[in-house]
């Protein structure tokens, strides 16, 4: 309940626009906690957004799929969190 949506933004599937937009996210909304990213290409870019401004911002980041940059940044503690799909039973 004390949860609140303050934006919805669009990573266009790209590392580097998910990172940017992270990054602008982050600096326009300073409360803001958390990320939940739709696909694997935008968790890596929200991922080098925190590891960029994190010590200034932390931020929770929950990310989709489980390829390997995913994986290992939820290895180092840059993701919290992913959600795996069943590829094969979608």
């Amino acid at each position: 309940p004390s949860m609140q949506i303050v934006e919805v933004a669009d990573g266009h599937g790209d590392a580097m626009v998910s990172r940017d937009e992270t990054i602008r996210m982050m600096k326009e909304h300073p409360e803001l906690a958390g990320i939940f990213v739709t696909e694997a290409t935008g968790g890596a870019g929200a991922g080098e957004a925190v590891q960029t401004l994190g010590d200034r911002h932390p931020l929770q980041i929950i990310s989709f799929d489980t390829n390997k940059t995913t994986l290992d940044m939820i290895k180092n503690g840059t993701i919290s969190a992913t959600i795996a799909q069943g590829t094969w039973n979608m």
